[in-house]
């Protein structure tokens, strides 16, 4: 990785050692350092799937936890959650092996996509072509 060349080993080792003095003693303390550092993450605690949005003409790692669905995106070197669909905007959806779909609830949005697979009238507005269709289903429903 580009970030270790950026300092030398013996840098790298004067910051291990100086950091080592700030560091928790016990086992569990060092581990309740760890969580808390990674709590700080927008991502902590999602499951993630990658996936091909049928509005989109790019790859997405989506990210699920009990906020709902998250599209991630990397930019400037950096990973951030570029849109979120809340549990609550889901109206229906459904996977089959190919694509994992969802109904969602925009009344921004307008008018609701054409149906081409007879779910009551309210069409699909996102498609998420995956392998794991079957687990991101799963992962909702949880």
């Amino acid at each position: 990785a580009d970030w270790r060349r950026k300092k030398s080993p013996e840098d790298w080792a004067r910051v291990a050692s100086s950091a080592g003095d700030k560091l928790p003693r016990t086992e569990a303390k060092l581990i309740d350092k760890y969580v808390e550092v990674c709590k700080r993450s927008e991502v902590y605690g999602m499951t993630f799937f990658y996936a091909r949005r049928n509005d989109a003409n790019e790859d997405f790692l989506v990210g699920i936890d009990h906020n709902g669905i998250h599209f991630i995106s990397k930019k400037d070197g950096k990973t951030r959650v570029s849109e979120t669909v809340p549990y609550s905007k889901i109206i229906k959806y459904g996977a089959t092996v190919e694509y994992f779909w969802m109904n969602i609830d925009d009344k921004s949005a307008g008018k609701k996509k054409s149906n081409p697979f007879g779910l009551g009238g309210q069409g699909v507005n996102m498609l998420l072509y995956t392998l794991q269709s079957w687990e991101l289903y799963e992962q909702v429903f949880d």
